[in-house]
C-alpha cells in the first residue's frame, strides 16, 4: 500500500451570516508537512484546522 497523503480542511466561521465556511489545501506528503503549513498560515487566528489522511482506506478495499 502506498504512504498516505494527506490534505488539510480549514474552517472558520462567517462573521455575517454564522455559517461554517470550509476550504482544503493539499496534497501533503505527510502528516507534519501539513501540521508545518498550518502553523505557518493560521498560527494565532481562529481558524479550526484537521489533518485528514485521504488514502488510508486504500488497504481495506484492496483486500475485498
Amino acid at each position: 500500500m502506498d504512504k498516505p497523503k494527506y490534505i488539510l480542511v480549514v474552517m472558520y466561521g462567517d462573521p455575517n451570516t454564522h455559517a461554517p465556511l470550509k476550504t482544503s489545501f493539499g496534497l501533503f506528503d505527510s502528516n507534519e508537512q501539513a501540521q508545518e503549513f498550518s502553523n505557518n498560515m493560521y498560527e494565532g487566528s481562529n481558524h479550526i484546522c484537521e489533518i485528514i489522511p485521504i488514502n488510508e482506506l486504500s488497504d481495506v478495499f484492496d483486500k475485498k
